[in-house]
């Protein structure tokens, strides 16, 4: 057993035991400070902001100062996970652009189901053999570990190659439920309850299928609500309330409300982007649910601090956990892609990439939560209760250190780095969105009699002459840039967003009165027709 001199944090916990605690309301208060604080160090640095987040609750938490109690919340850590995680993969999946997915969808499903087996067993066969745990306790330990976080995962993913960072968004996202399953057969195993693999298979299926099946009956519903009655208006207040109905009603059926979240966000997402126009609305849809990510990584990682112990991280246990550690990220983690990946146009320096950033975090460490709590009824699973907490926070805290300060470095090395060089076409063309948009709102309010007519033919005036100078340069930047695909890509977009314009222009018609709602109907069905054989023609671009 290693041994630590503790002096100093004994005169700094002498300190703190002056100060009162603090209540509830003043935990969240200084709560919010923290996140607001670590944000802005995270820009000064350069570093994701799960780490100042990290650091500083293991500063406050019983690690450190012992300021913070986590106890004083009357909520556990796997209290939070359950109601965070579903909140912020919804979240994150109504801004993720899937543009890419066809491009690893076969990696995808095969590393959320079984990269997630791999996983588990190699984690079960490293600690049972080598190290001496029993097989069914390290088959739990082996489950508990086998989910990438995905609050971890997605905050460190900015700037890398789209079809990289959708093939990791995705798998964090989606293998928690295979993960849950494992854990579950594992307890059940423990318990001594009896149990097969046809129970096991069936049980997977209800979670993963159905909540899949819940999650595209939601979210494509929901749109076509929003289609059919023109709602431009409140749509975060709206898809807030699209994420209780869907999480409620998968686990009222008992599917995996995770699942059902995340395919419900994804489709919600993609049939508002690709059936109107970039307008307000959207823009203030994804600031919306930016700042619900915000507010979740706030809770997550700073509780993930609060909860590190020093027995975790500094007591005999660590240099196990260590070890584990080395071989999940070194041995286990690649095997696992390697294998998963083989079936998809991956290079083998994206498939080293996917293999580093497979950082554990909230998720696991809810997980062995309940394994604590239920070890406390049971000689048997108290017996390793502490080595089982103590390998999974280890893993957790310093695989989401590592992965979260090296990734930006590790994608440079590996070259799966996003490439800040777009031609100034793709600018010009934002440019010009944004105009034919306060374009089409001046008509808007011209024809409801909020503008007048003088007023308008200026602005309009101003705003077809800027127009006419961005489609100048843009015909110039195209022809400075002559790549064959790039120019087709571009005619691409240009043709899709000549659709959306047409589609914008038939909803003005409708409301103005100029045509009947059975024409408005009949041309807006071919327009979308039209609208989603270019976007095909664009993802088979890889754009």
């Amino acid at each position: 057993m290693l041994r630590f001199e503790y002096g100093v944090f004994d005169q700094l916990h002498a300190f703190v035991a002056l100060v009162a605690p603090l209540q509830a309301v003043d935990l969240v208060g200084v709560i919010l400070l923290i996140g607001v604080v670590s944000a802005y160090a995270a820009r000064i640095f350069r570093v994701p902001m799960l780490i100042p987040l990290l650091l500083t609750g293991m500063a406050l938490g019983p690690f450190g100062l012992n300021l913070i109690q986590p106890e004083n919340f009357g909520l556990t850590l796997s209290d939070i996970a359950l109601f965070v995680i579903p909140l912020f993969l919804f979240g994150e999946s109504v801004n993720t652009d899937i543009r890419g997915f066809r491009a690893v969808r076969n990696s995808v499903v095969l590393l959320s189901t079984a990269g997630v087996l791999v996983t588990a067993f190699g984690v079960m066969l490293i600690t049972g053999f080598i190290f001496g745990i029993p097989l069914r306790v390290a088959f739990v330990l082996g489950a508990i570990l086998s989910s990438t976080d995905p609050a971890a995962v997605m905050s460190i993913l900015g700037g890398v190659k789209r079809n990289v960072s959708t093939a990791l968004r995705l798998e964090a996202a989606m293998n928690d439920p295979t993960s849950i399953v494992l854990f579950t057969v594992g307890l059940q195993m423990l318990s001594g309850v009896g149990f097969s693999l046809g129970d096991a298979v069936t049980q997977f299926v209800r979670l993963f299928a159905g909540g899949a099946i819940v999650g595209l009956a939601f979210g494509f519903s929901s749109t076509a609500v929003i289609q059919r009655f023109e709602i431009r208006e409140r749509l975060s207040y709206i898809s807030l309330i699209v994420f209780v109905v869907t999480y409620s009603a998968s686990e009222y059926l008992s599917v995996s409300g995770i699942m059902a979240s995340v395919v419900c966000g994804l489709v919600f997402g993609r049939e508002l982007r690709h059936s109107r126009p970039a307008t307000r609305e959207l823009y203030e849809l994804s600031s919306f649910w930016d700042n619900v990510s915000f507010l979740a990584q706030i809770a997550i990682f700073l509780l993930l601090g609060l909860y590190a112990s020093r027995s975790a991280l500094l007591g005999g246990d660590a240099l196990l956990g260590a070890l584990v550690a080395l071989l999940l990220i070194v041995v286990i983690r690649p095997a696992a892609v390697f294998m998963c990946t083989a079936v998809d146009r991956l290079s083998f320096r994206e498939k080293l990439f996917i293999s580093w950033v497979g950082a554990r975090g909230a998720v696991p460490a809810a997980l062995v939560a309940i394994y604590v709590g239920l070890a406390q009824g049971s000689a048997y699973l108290s017996a390793y209760s502490s080595v089982v907490s103590s390998i999974v926070l280890f893993i957790v805290i310093t695989s989401v250190l590592i992965t979260g300060l090296t990734t930006g470095r590790v994608a440079n090395a590996l070259g799966v780095a996003e490439r800040h060089t777009a031609p100034e076409t793709e600018v010009l063309y934002a440019k010009r969105v944004a105009l034919k948009e306060a374009l089409a709102k001046l008509e808007r309010e011209k024809s409801s009699g909020s503008v007048p007519e003088g007023v308008y033919s200026r602005l309009s005036g101003e705003l077809l002459q800027a127009l006419s100078t961005l489609d100048e340069r843009i015909a110039e930047s195209r022809r400075e840039s002559p790549p064959v695909e790039r120019t087709q890509l571009d005619e691409l977009y240009v043709r899709q967003e000549l659709v959306r314009t047409q589609m914008d222009s038939l909803l003005r018609l409708l409301r103005d009165g100029e045509i009947a709602p059975e024409v408005y109907e009949a041309t807006l069905r071919e327009l979308r027709r039209e609208l989603a054989r270019t976007q095909q023609e664009i993802e088979e671009f890889g754009g």
